[in-house]
């Protein structure tokens, strides 16, 4: 678990390769990170990270008008067991808000 810890904190400065690409030209927004992302996928370990975001408005009625933005980063990790060696067809799903 250290390992796997150390590595994605490695992650935001293993960039460098991937900036040169452009945008649209790349399969993730952010690249592989130096290659980091395809070997964790090697070992059956698919991290993510999404930002969901809400507007909502009032034009007429109630206590008060306006329009508010709400929105939540959700993270995790998606996980093979049988690229790590465990069941076949089994996976596990680790989300946090």
């Amino acid at each position: 678990m250290a390992g796997l810890l150390s590595v994605l904190l490695m992650v935001g400065s293993a960039r460098g390769e991937d900036a040169a690409s452009g945008a649209l030209e790349q399969q993730t927004l952010t690249g592989n990170w130096g290659s980091v992302r395809p070997a964790l996928s090697e070992h059956g370990l698919k991290p993510y990270l999404t930002y969901t975001s809400m507007l909502w408005g009032n034009v007429n009625g109630g206590q008060a008008t306006g329009v508010q933005v709400n929105g939540y980063l959700d993270f995790g990790l998606d996980v093979d067991l049988a690229k790590l060696g465990f069941w076949q067809g089994f996976g596990a799903h680790a989300d946090f808000h």
